[in-house]
């Protein structure tokens, strides 16, 4: 499912040309895969936390003169978590979220090996959430897309000159959010403003 949001399109295109367009003394190309544990952090409710996949491509280098690295980065990822409701028989919420976005990634060196980065972008998440009453109730399916902003933080080890491992902990933001907080007034469970979902995983990076 593909929806085009044109504020978004407009926010990725400008990020695209602020990276695209600095001057690098060595160009080169990421590619990152990661995966590790999801859970929603814009509702009051008990947390079952899930998985997460993710891939990055980015594209950029050093500038010349200077230390840190910078990439234009697109992202596209997966995850799945769950949260229990209120009430005698409690209902079940469990969400199912794709998500894409375009942005910028920076390396900040701290030895030969180890460095910490820093990522933000913006994009789109589509969530679909069903609400399982245990009272025997059929079960409530809501669909939602919202753009998002992205942010992520992390620290890698340089295992060789090409490839790289680390830990990233990525949240994603919801300005937007009605929609996506039907299911929690479903399940009677209060919601958090913006905030949304959280990941905390192993990446695992590729440099050519």
């Amino acid at each position: 499912m593909l929806r085009f949001n044109f504020r978004t399109a407009s926010l990725s295109g400008v990020l695209i040309l602020l990276f695209s367009g600095a001057s690098f003394a060595e160009n080169h190309f990421i590619f990152e895969m990661n995966g590790g544990a999801a859970t929603d952090v814009g509702v009051e409710a008990e947390m079952e936390p899930g998985s997460s996949v993710g891939f990055t491509f980015g594209l950029g280098g050093r500038v010349p003169g200077q230390s840190p690295a910078y990439y234009a980065i697109a992202r596209l990822g997966q995850s799945g978590f769950s949260y229990a409701g209120d009430g005698a028989a409690p209902p079940k919420v469990e969400h199912s979220q794709q998500e894409w976005a375009v942005g910028g990634r920076v390396y900040l060196p701290i030895t030969d090996r180890f460095r910490v980065l820093a990522q933000a972008g913006v994009g789109q998440t589509f969530d679909e959430a069903t609400v399982n009453n245990k009272a025997g109730d059929p079960a409530l399916v809501l669909e939602s897309s919202t753009w998002a902003i992205f942010t992520q933080a992390g620290l890698q080890f340089r295992v060789t000159e090409g490839f790289a491992i680390g830990m990233a902990a990525d949240l994603a933001l919801y300005p937007d959010h009605e929609d996506r907080d039907l299911a929690a007034r479903a399940a009677s469970v209060g919601t958090i403003g913006q905030l949304g979902r959280a990941q905390v995983g192993l990446t695992g990076t590729f440099h050519f």
